[in-house]
């Protein structure tokens, strides 16, 4: 402002140097290389929960507008939307066990939606044991989502249709993202074994 006061030429401006440019570019890719160390982060936190049972926290992770939408259609609020993720898993665990849940960041799609929020699809594979069938497993591929809202990295889970149309209402520059079709084979523990 005060530079403008003292200068009554409004008109012209001194053209951006190339270099200039350049170094701006350079400060944009530098930007856009810390957000996947951030989002590794990020998402070693998620996978802890899962190792540490603490199912519920989960939630937390779920992102803003998409747990806004859930507590909106459920009638309930945070505390207890944890809680139902937590009693929901208890009881899967009833017929199975996990095994592991693992987020394969090294070859996931880093994307840019149309209204320049980052976002993550990430190839993702559960193993859980099942209970009532000693020595066989249940092995899932499917992908989870990852967003970031306001600075922040958010997960989320898109298998179940009603949620899939949850989130893409409540985030409508993310709706037109495709997810691969998931799959969930049944075999011998030992196979699994012998894949690592």
């Amino acid at each position: 402002m005060a530079l403008t006061a003292c200068n009554n030429d409004t008109t012209s401006q001194a053209p951006v140097s190339a270099e200039t440019k350049k170094m701006e570019k350079v400060a944009e890719t530098a930007q856009v290389k810390v957000m996947p160390e951030a989002l590794k982060s990020r998402m070693a936190s998620y996978e802890a929960l899962f190792a540490a049972g603490n199912i519920g926290a989960s939630f937390d992770y779920v992102p803003p507008k998409l747990r806004y939408a859930m507590m909106q259609a459920t009638g309930e609020n945070e505390a207890s939307m944890r809680d139902f993720v937590e009693q929901d898993w208890k009881r899967a665990l009833e017929t199975v066990s996990l095994q592991s849940f693992d987020f394969d960041l090294d070859v996931a799609k880093f994307e840019t939606s149309q209204s320049d929020r980052p976002y993550v699809l990430i190839p993702s594979t559960m193993i859980v044991g099942v209970n009532d069938e000693p020595g066989k497993v249940v092995k899932t591929h499917s992908t989870t989502v990852a967003i970031m809202d306001g600075s922040e990295w958010y997960v989320a889970r898109l298998d179940d249709e009603i949620m899939l149309k949850m989130f893409q209402s409540a985030y409508p520059d993310l709706a037109m993202i495709e997810l691969p079709e998931s799959t969930m084979k049944k075999m011998d523990a030992s196979e699994v074994e012998n894949m690592k």
